[in-house]
């Protein structure tokens, strides 16, 4: 396929006093021409039948015969094209075209239809050519893009690798549903190609929540935003939207106003595509109110979005074809033109649906796209390294046990006696390369599905195993086998990999283990315990986007106790929290990764017989020089936090009694400054360790008598803001205990800390 090069043709259409329009050629390759005065070439009632016939989910019925929509589309083209390109309009058009062949380039027609905004949200791509039996959007010659005028110009981007596309699928409970799964495949069908190649990259949004998007693009380049879902235009706000979900699940409206900033503070980000219904409508009076109009507004380079409903094998062959064309380097105006044509064999009717906006004064958005070679395999390694360690895990396969090999610490050469720095990962930094030691984790062949979770049982507080539970389904499965206190179970945000404590005496260490096999003893995390750290390691915070970052509580061999950030990866550490007599503990990571937010004792273990007694306390974690504050500054006793995994909303357990233990219950709380708890249930039991259901929308916890045996309970979030507490009643996750001479049952993890 040939690249073309573009010369302009820009058509402004306005409003005349009279409720007439212009149409004026202010730009094109034979200069400026006379205005041309127009109206609608149809009454009200015929624009509407052609309409219905174009789209007939307007009215709510079905799609109509290829030959009716195609007669539809030729009878509505037509007459406007012939309204508008006559006289002076006419004249500059065919001139331009020539000039353009002369070159062996083409004529980009760019509508302005800002300044008639009442008759921008027509199917212009319709234009029809009737002498020369031709759509005017069909042709790779003669590509129709709605220009929109805005200050500033935008660069392109040098891309220097692959295109990189984050998918955004939402199917929000309260609309009708979309197969999420299915829809991931089909978008994955149709760049596989590509993909295969490597000239583009396809990421997934991990779950459709906008406040989601913020940690992924910190940490991810994105070159492309493409939305999945539904779409439509909000009367009463006068916007168009499309629908993301909320931490419930159900539709979240989104402006151009809410994501536009996510645009245009990602540098590499250039472009959204919206496949979703009636994305390219706009309002009547407004022409930024559209959700693809304002979204060039708010700096989108360009946006394709849908006019109408399209199918699921059409979207499936545009965005092949669309994606295909970019990367091998066609203008963005070139590429969608190319995607239609590539719906005019099985999908006649729908080649107009997409509509290209664009800001920019031509379509070469993306410079040097290209696959990057994959590295060189790594020398082979015949003996590991002085003080390495290497561990196998037995993964269950379909009854076969299949050995992964997992670096679990690799020493650096010999530092001397020099000091270390910074260390993690099991040893000091050493040699003259400053190289730390690096921990890989074993990373599961199958995740725990969504009503998953672990819990910690066992006969008594100091002997217990992890245990795999189906929330729904009544059945557990022991994870890891031994005489030993395993409890402290910490996931991945994939769930996918497993973090666990060990505690001997009146220490932790923490071992890591596949989280869907059975019946492991684990493996030590760190070779050697990381410096700062030798004396114990407690149960780790793990971060959103980098499943190698972890926070954990620790004490040294000086006695401190410390709050550290490890990347399991580098080996680098990094204190967040330091004190001689108090402990720290219970660490959470805020979804977006900007907080932790940890428990901590408000006296000396030397001062008070309540060493049980703290509050929470917050850090940002992208700023290691701001100091912790407390997040609820009246309270004492608080402490086992965690935040959900969609929002800012923080679980965490308060001491309500006087009674030795105290009564716990739950309660939850927003990250913001001076932001009020509110009770989930109310009762005279004990309520700790709650952990989150991915989708946010339940807490797992245990709950017993103070000296009694303690079980697993769930509890479901109401959306009622006025309740009293947020839910009324608690229920045993298994129906009856793990194992009929368990007593215990405590730690549960359902999700990322």
């Amino acid at each position: 396929m040939t690249t073309r090069t573009y010369v302009n043709f820009d058509l402004l259409i306005e409003k005349e006093v009279d409720g007439s329009y212009a149409a004026l050629v202010t730009g094109s390759p034979v200069g400026t021409a006379s205005s041309v005065r127009f109206a609608l070439p149809f009454d009200g009632t015929t624009l509407e039948n052609l309409l219905l016939k174009l789209d007939p989910g307007r009215s709510g019925t079905r799609r109509s015969g290829a030959s009716t929509q195609q007669q539809a589309a030729m009878d509505f083209g037509g007459p406007l094209y012939d309204a508008i390109f006559r006289d002076e309009v006419l004249l500059a058009w065919s001139r331009s075209q020539d000039v353009a062949r002369e070159k062996a380039g083409g004529l980009r027609l760019r509508l302005r239809l800002t300044d008639a905004a009442e008759i921008a949200g027509l199917p212009w791509e319709l234009l029809y050519d009737k002498p020369n039996n031709h759509f005017i959007a069909q042709s790779e010659r003669t590509p129709l893009v709605r220009y929109v005028d805005v200050p500033s110009v935008p660069r392109a981007i040098t891309v220097d690798g692959p295109l990189r596309v984050l998918a955004v699928i939402a199917s929000p409970t309260d609309l009708e549903t979309l197969d999420v799964e299915a829809e991931w495949e089909r978008l994955n069908e149709a760049m596989a190609d590509r993909v295969a190649t490597g000239s583009v990259v396809l990421d997934r949004l991990p779950s459709p929540v906008v406040a989601e998007l913020g940690p992924w693009l910190r940490h991810h380049q994105t070159h492309v935003i493409h939305f999945v879902g539904h779409g439509d235009f909000d009367e009463r706000l006068r916007e168009g939207v499309i629908y993301f979900e909320n931490e419930h699940g159900a539709r979240a409206a989104i402006t151009s106003s809410v994501l536009g900033p996510f645009v245009r503070d990602h540098d590499p980000l250039r472009m959204v595509v919206l496949n979703a219904c009636r994305s390219a409508r706009t309002d009547a009076l407004d022409p930024f109110g559209g959700i693809a109009q304002g979204l060039v507004q708010q700096d989108a380079t360009a946006v394709v979005a849908m006019q109408f409903p399209i199918s699921d094998r059409a979207a499936v062959a545009f965005t092949s074809d669309f994606y295909g064309s970019l990367v091998d380097g066609l203008p963005v105006d070139q590429a969608v033109t190319s995607a239609r044509k590539a719906l005019l064999g099985g999908f006649r009717d729908e080649w107009a649906t997409p509509v290209l906006f664009l800001r920019a004064p031509d379509g070469a958005i993306f410079h040097d796209v290209h696959a990057v070679p994959p590295p060189p395999p790594p020398d082979p390694v015949s003996d590991p390294l002085p003080g390495s360690v290497w561990r196998r895990l037995a993964i269950g396969a379909g009854g076969a046990a299949a050995v992964v090999a997992v670096v679990l610490a690799l020493a650096t050469l010999d530092s001397g006696d020099g000091p270390g720095t910074d260390s993690g990962g099991g040893v000091e930094e050493g040699g003259e390369d400053g190289a730390r030691a690096t921990t890989v984790l074993p990373v599961a062949a199958s995740p725990l599905a969504d009503d998953q979770l672990l819990v910690a049982a066992g006969p008594q507080d100091s002997q217990l195993d992890l245990y795999r539970v189906d929330v729904e389904g009544d059945r557990w499965e022991r994870v890891t086998d031994g005489n030993a206190r395993w409890a402290g179970a910490s996931i991945s945000r994939k769930r996918d990999t497993l973090i666990f404590t060990e505690k001997t005496g009146d220490t932790f260490r923490l071992l890591v283990a596949d989280p869907s096999a059975a019946d492991q003893t684990g493996d030590p995390l760190f070779g050697e315990p990381p410096e700062l750290c030798e004396k114990s390691m407690e149960r780790p915070a793990r971060h959103p986007e980098d499943p190698d970052l972890i926070v954990s509580p620790c004490i040294g061999e000086d006695g401190q106790y410390r709050l550290v950030e490890l990347n399991l990866a580098t080996g680098a550490t990094r204190v967040l929290d330091e004190t001689s007599d108090r402990r720290v503990g219970d660490p959470t990571i805020s979804p977006d990764g900007d907080h932790v937010v940890y428990w901590s004792a408000v006296r000396s273990e030397t001062e008070t017989t309540k060493p049980m007694e703290g509050t929470l306390f917050t850090l940002e974690l992208d700023d290691p020089s701001t100091t912790r504050r407390a997040l609820m500054p009246d309270q004492s006793r608080d402490g086992d936090a965690v935040f959900s995994p969609l929002t800012n909303t923080i679980a965490f357990t308060r001491s309500t009694g006087d009674g030795v233990p105290p009564d716990r219950d739950l309660f939850t709380v927003s990250l913001e400054l001076g932001a009020s708890a509110r009770p989930l249930l109310e009762g005279d039991e004990i309520d700790q360790d709650p952990t989150w259901s991915p989708n946010g929308r339940q807490l797992a916890f245990r709950r017993g008598p103070p000296d009694g045996t303690t079980r697993i309970h769930v509890v479901t979030l109401s959306d009622n803001p006025d309740a009293p507490v947020a839910v009324s009643t608690a229920v045993p996750v298994l129906t009856e205990p793990i194992n009929d001479r368990f007593r215990v049952e405590i730690v549960p993890a359902w999700s990322r800390r």
